[in-house]
Formats: C-alpha cells, sequence, structure tokens
C-alpha cells in the first residue's frame, strides 16, 4: 500500500510539472522582497487546488516512507502550515526555507551512513 501511494504521488508531481511549466508562459513569475522574505508574483499562488497537490506531492511520500526517524515528513508538513497560516504573502520562499533544513537533515543522514563510497562495477 505504501509503494501505491508513493506511486500515486509521484504522478500527481508530474502533472504539477507540467502545470508549472506551461503556467509562466500564460502569466511571468515576479518576484519582490515583502517583509524580509521572498513574495512570488504568480497565479499559482491563488489555487487552492495546487497548493493542496504539492501538499500532497511534497509530503505524504515521506509520510508514508520506511526512513521515519528522519523526520522529513514532520518537518515540511508543519513547515507548510506555518508558512501558509503565518507568512501566507510569502508562503512559497517560507516553505522552500522549512524545507531546505530538511533537506539539509536528509543529506547529513546518508553522508554519515554510507560507510564506503559507492562503487560502479563496469
Amino acid at each position: 500500500m505504501r509503494k501505491k501511494i508513493i506511486a500515486f504521488t509521484s504522478i500527481v508531481s508530474l502533472g504539477l510539472v507540467a502545470y508549472n511549466t506551461a503556467s509562466p508562459v500564460n502569466e511571468p513569475i515576479t518576484a519582490k522582497i515583502t517583509h524580509h522574505n521572498i513574495h512570488y508574483k504568480h497565479h499559482v499562488s491563488s489555487h487552492q487546488l495546487v497548493i493542496t497537490l504539492y501538499l500532497l506531492a511534497t509530503c505524504a511520500p515521506f509520510i508514508f516512507s520506511s526512513y521515519k526517524h528522519l523526520y522529513f515528513a514532520d518537518i515540511i508538513t508543519i513547515g507548510f502550515f506555518v508558512a501558509y497560516f503565518t507568512y501566507f504573502e510569502t508562503f512559497a520562499s517560507v516553505w522552500c526555507f522549512f524545507v531546505a533544513i530538511a533537506s539539509a537533515l536528509i543529506y547529513f543522514y546518508f553522508a554519515h551512513r554510507i560507510k564506503k563510497p559507492l562503487i560502479l562495477i563496469s
């Protein structure tokens, strides 16, 4: 069941990639500093369905991951809600900050876990 959920979120992610690739053609993205954060002006931020799909695509795979002790899902999910309800105007940049912190945790986890470098056999 876990693999099916993660596969479904991959399909959702591909749909978001297609949507976000085509969207700037219709309306360019602009950025400005607002309250010490970056505010991206784009019509995507006003679509609740797109924001919900982003939450699903980015958080669900980690919620259902077998690596529960990484706390990646917790950090990005909590970061999502903190950014959305506290920094609504600059939601995207603030949430990316939480995701960057969580990504660093993943890097350090796997960097210290691997004892030997990976060797490809040809």
